[in-house]
């Protein structure tokens, strides 16, 4: 059940003071408060307000015979006393006298909220004096920070403009308000009518903000998902304290379905309060972005994934070379952490007659330093036929593998990466 209605089994007690109508805090019978708090902490954890009570007459055995009942809010308690707001579900501010009843009860607002809630799947906070602040913050009166959490969902509701949909970023409580960071639409400098709470949002220990988990797959709520080009697309907002590369996604485009890919950098840019996300796999479309999961954790779902590209890059590409020479080749523009092999194509050519030449590979996390141990191919020294040699090596942690070209005469090599492999690798 949502936080904001909280019932309990009718606790009673009574009122210790005259209070008029428009008092804002009330005195019960000593050692009643706690009862109160205990009550609220049962049900829901600990003592979270608001919460509601009822003001009835001492003449009167329930609320509904007394005309002059009141339901007013608790926002506060100080051991038994009680600060309020007046005049709730309904009923009006009045004055209410010494040992005049209290109760702690079930109402039909609270049911009939609860019902129109489950219906439209968002509930109204009851936040008060909600006022536009920025188009990333706004503020409310009292300390709502227990319940404007990280990673809560809010429909905020604007007298001209209509909703806004954001996600809540942080909340801080500064007397007498409590100010909302979002990420998401851009709030307007408008009077703001009322903000809701997405009932299916919930907020994980991580404070990554969860929404929904299904298929052993992730909805981040992430805020207008646009397409920028075939490895990369935008979302609202700052995700990059949370998002990391190696994170697998299912991003469904509107016309051509699921594309599968693995995010590869992640960049936020305060100007336009946007990330980019860049990716490799399935290249991405220029249309409408209906959706984006992620895989539970970074390479939860491609562990043993083999990718093949589609054209395959040019790594490594050596032209008229007349000196021995090696170096390292880092991959990590190509392939996403968690790598563990690639497979590569070789050319190399003898460019004149008489000239001959090697090429040799190995991961990083190879020991060994005879390069003739390792893949490789050499060219032809009585031709300039371009020879070829398809092969797959381990990839150390930091993305990198090593050449050695050795040379006499005039050689030309490149090397290609058609695909590399997320598993588990061993060197032995």
């Amino acid at each position: 059940m949502s936080t904001l209605f909280r019932v309990g089994n009718n606790l009673i007690t009574k009122l210790t003071n005259n209070i008029g109508s428009t008092d804002t805090s009330l005195s019960i019978i000593t050692g009643d408060g706690a009862k109160f708090g205990a009550e609220i902490s049962r049900l829901y954890g600990s003592e979270k307000f608001p919460y509601f009570i009822t003001i009835f007459g001492k003449d009167y055995i329930s609320p509904s015979a007394d005309p002059n009942r009141e339901i007013v809010k608790v926002t506060a308690r100080n051991e038994d006393i009680f600060t309020i707001e007046r005049g709730k579900r309904g009923t009006s501010g009045v004055s209410h006298y010494q040992n005049d009843n209290i109760i702690l009860g079930t109402y039909a607002d609270e049911i009939s909220l609860i019902q129109q809630s489950l219906q439209k799947g968002w509930r109204d906070t009851e936040w008060a004096s909600p006022i536009y602040d920025s188009k990333r913050t706004f503020t409310v009166a009292g300390n709502v920070t227990s319940e404007a959490v990280e990673g809560r969902k809010l429909k905020i509701l604007f007298a001209n403009s209509g909703a806004k949909y954001c996600t809540i970023v942080s909340s801080s409580f500064s007397s007498p308000n409590t100010t909302i960071t979002v990420v998401g639409e851009d709030l307007v400098n408008e009077t703001i009518n009322s903000v809701e709470i997405d009932l299916s949002c919930e907020v994980e220990a991580s404070k990554m903000p969860l929404i929904q988990l299904k298929d052993g797959l992730i909805n981040p709520g992430f805020f207008s998902p646009t397409y920028v080009s075939a490895t990369s697309f935008t979302v609202a907002g700052d995700v990059t304290s949370w998002l990391r590369p190696g994170r697998g996604l299912v991003i469904t485009f509107q016309t051509s379905g699921i594309k599968r890919c693995i995010i590869t950098s992640l960049s936020y840019n305060s100007g336009t309060d946007k990330t980019t996300i860049n990716v490799i796999g399935d290249s991405l479309v220029n249309e409408t972005i209906t959706s984006v999961l992620l895989s539970l954790s970074d390479l939860e779902m491609v562990k043993n994934y083999t990718a093949w590209f589609n054209s395959p890059p040019t790594i490594l590409d050596l032209k008229n070379k007349t000196a021995n020479e090696d170096g390292d080749i880092d991959l990590s523009s190509y392939i996403p952490s968690g790598t563990t092999s690639v497979l590569l194509m070789i050319h190399i050519q003898s460019v004149n007659v008489n000239s001959i030449g090697e090429i040799y590979i190995k991961g990083k996390n190879q020991t060994g330093t005879n390069y003739a141990l390792f893949f490789g191919q050499v060219s032809f020294v009585s031709n300039t036929t371009w020879n070829k040699n398809m092969g797959e090596i381990p990839v150390s942690s930091d993305r990198k593998i090593h050449y050695w070209l050795l040379v006499s005469g005039t050689v030309s090599a490149t090397l290609k990466l058609l695909g590399y492999r997320v598993g588990t690798t061993i060197i032995v």
